[in-house]
């Protein structure tokens, strides 16, 4: 009933995007990346090489960091504009919380 409700609101969609590609990008599909401690996922299985599977011992991040806009306020009422992200009061709310003091 709520994911009814949210569509009826406009405010979900289809799970999937529409926009994705009509082709999966082949760049990395046959590559494993280490990301955990010590040497071992190296090793793996038999299959790894039979397989055609790189390993790739040390990874570099693909483009920079990410971005994403600020969430719909109808959706979420956790969200505070006038806080940063690490809950401190920004701005005119700022402003008055030091006029208190």
């Amino acid at each position: 009933a709520a994911i009814e409700e949210l569509k009826a609101d406009g405010l979900e969609g289809d799970i999937v995007p529409s926009a994705l590609l009509d082709e999966e990008d082949q760049t990395h599909n046959h590559t494993i990346w280490h990301l955990s401690d010590g040497p071992d996922g190296a090793k793996g299985a038999s299959w790894t090489t039979d397989a055609g599977i790189e390993y790739l011992m040390d990874p570099e991040p693909l483009g920079g960091p990410g971005t994403a806009p600020k969430p719909d306020p109808a959706l979420f009422g956790t969200y505070a504009p006038l806080q940063d992200a690490k809950g401190k009061a920004k701005g005119k709310a700022k402003a008055v919380k030091n006029k208190k003091k």
